[in-house]
This record gives structure tokens, C-alpha cells and sequence, in this order.
């Protein structure tokens, strides 16, 4: 599966960022 993905950054971030801010609280 070599098919040219857009970069999850931009999309994983917030997700990341808000699951720690649930998480720390």
C-alpha cells in the first residue's frame, strides 16, 4: 500500500491535543 497519503498532522494534532487535555484533567 504505497498509495501517497495527506499529511495526518494537520488532523491528528487537535485530536492529540485534546485527548492530553482530557487526559492531564
Amino acid at each position: 500500500m504505497n498509495t501517497p497519503q495527506p499529511p495526518d498532522l494537520l488532523g491528528q494534532a487537535p485530536v492529540f491535543l485534546d485527548a492530553l487535555a482530557h487526559a492531564s484533567d
